[in-house]
């Protein structure tokens, strides 16, 4: 993770029936244990969350736990598309600041539709393409092996982990495996390595960033001076990018 992300703003986008509250918690500590996991991470920011939940969600219950319930819905696809709409439009929000760079933390607690076309993997790699910093929740349990890839998101939580204010999740293989395991040996006794997956900015998502945003930010996360990129631990090889389960996310 860069350090320009470490005083930059958060937001987090939650649905609230995708992930709901964990047994024997309280939604009114919610603001302050994921305040607590962000600022161990680094992240010292100021902090705002956006909650999306169904027709019954007590609007005074998020407001007096310092979450803005934005949207009431009971359908899952108009959840999400509201949610990917302001997501974008944070988006363009921060642009306007016209800081030198997109410093602007996203933290999506959701999920996707898997049988639907819902763009939602797409926009977070297209965010993180141009220079913004983008976090996944996924449900307890999930495999880290099958997280998306680099590209798509920083960091991942598990949901009871993020909710009592604790750490990412860490890669569960080293990097020297990884590598092993997208290297073939070739006839002659050398080793060939399939370059990694990048991001396309060919996409639909990235035309309508370059069309409605403008062309502030880099195609592709920025390079240090060691040659590496910015950001956190690579999570899959290339082998195995696009493995990931998105009906579990």
């Amino acid at each position: 993770m860069a350090p320009i992300y470490f005083p930059a703003n958060t937001r987090v986008f939650w649905d609230v029936l995708d992930f709901p509250v964990p047994e024997n918690r309280n939604l009114d500590s919610f603001y302050s244990k994921v305040k607590h996991a962000l600022r161990i991470e680094g992240y010292i920011g100021d902090l705002s969350i956006h909650a999306y939940g169904g027709v019954d969600a007590k609007w005074i219950d998020f407001y007096s736990s310092k979450i803005e319930l934005v949207h009431r819905a009971a359908e899952k696809h108009v959840r999400l598309s509201k949610m990917l709409v302001d997501m974008l439009y944070w988006a363009f929000y921060n642009l306007m600041d016209e800081r030198p760079n997109n410093e602007t933390n996203f933290l999506i607690v959701a999920k996707d539709i898997p049988e639907k076309n819902t763009d939602f993997f797409n926009v977070l790699a297209t965010l993180m393409a141009r220079e913004y910093n983008v976090s996944l929740v996924v449900p307890d349990g999930f495999p880290p092996k099958q997280l998306p890839p680099h590209s798509t998101v920083e960091y991942a939580w598990h949901w009871t982990t993020l909710f009592d204010g604790g750490h990412p999740i860490e890669d569960s293989d080293s990097e020297e495996e990884d590598v092993a395991e997208n290297c073939q040996n070739t006839d002659d006794g050398s080793s060939h390595c399939a370059d990694e997956k990048t991001y396309d900015a060919g996409s639909p998502m990235d035309w309508y960033f370059k069309e409605t945003l403008g062309s502030h930010g880099a195609d592709k996360r920025q390079n240090t001076d060691d040659g590496s990129s910015h950001g956190a631990l690579k999570r899959v090889s290339a082998s195995e990018e696009g493995s990931y389960d998105e009906d579990a996310i």
